[in-house]
């Protein structure tokens, strides 16, 4: 067995984490409108509709899946 993994391992790592994330987005974005946990607009920010706070969460789990 090689010391190294071949090109195609790292291609289909990064695939399967692209895919991972893409598939991932949109359910995270409901659980965290369901569960209310996302950030109010108020007068001192920018946006004018809640927007979802699991984008951390979502990060983390990628990481450690791959």
């Amino acid at each position: 067995m090689p010391d190294t993994l071949p090109l195609t391992a790292f291609l289909l790592i990064g695939a399967s984490a692209l895919l991972l994330a893409i598939g991932a987005v949109p359910v995270m974005r409901r659980v965290a409108l369901q569960t209310g946990t996302v950030d109010k607009p108020s007068s001192r920010k920018i946006h004018s509709s809640p927007v979802p706070l699991l984008g951390g969460r979502l990060s983390t789990s990628r990481l450690f899946s791959c």
